[in-house]
């Protein structure tokens, strides 16, 4: 039987960028998406190259509004590895409501993704969980706003979770 996630919705603590160590993929990715922002006015998908971002996919989520006008309906495009194993499902091509283990969970995500969404500001926190079988697990959880066109809507987020002491180098390609 698969370990089932227990996530408290009040276990998220809102935390600055400057507080997460600059070796976290939270922080890797969040350098990565503020120099492309650099290079113009907002964050749009279509700047990002997955290619430049590997090390990362395991701890990402892409996640894609689908909705029309004010009727939001996130999916998810893309679940790393990385999540799928710390959530224990691949929720990949579902609705944030229908493919995640708990309805807590889908609820947390979705409200965390609105809110940067409508702010078009990236989301920092440090979250706390439970799978059935293991300790308490403290993760960085940072969620991004990206339009997939130089519109103002932001209609795709990169929501990434790895655990706190998670340390990693962008550049580093495993190579001596």
């Amino acid at each position: 039987m698969r370990d089932v996630l227990a996530i408290s919705a009040m276990s998220i603590e809102p935390v600055e960028r400057s507080q997460i160590t600059a070796a976290h993929p939270v922080s890797v990715l969040s350098q990565y998406l503020e120099k492309k922002r650099s290079q113009a006015h907002h964050s749009t998908a279509g700047r990002v190259d997955l290619l430049e971002i590997v090390p990362l996919l395991p701890w990402l989520m892409i996640i894609e509004d689908r909705g029309q006008g004010t009727d939001i309906d996130f999916w998810i495009k893309f679940a790393g590895p990385a999540i799928t194993g710390l959530i224990g499902t691949d929720p990949t091509g579902t609705r944030i409501s229908e493919g995640l283990p708990t309805k807590e969970l889908a609820e947390t995500i979705r409200r965390e993704c609105l809110h940067a969404q409508l702010s078009k500001q990236p989301r920092f926190s440090k979250d706390e969980f439970k799978m059935t079988s293991m300790a308490r697990k403290k993760v960085f959880v940072s969620v991004y706003p990206l339009s997939k066109s130089a519109g103002l809507t932001m209609d795709e987020l990169f929501w990434l979770m790895a655990p706190c002491d998670t340390e990693m180098d962008l550049n580093d390609e495993g190579h001596d």
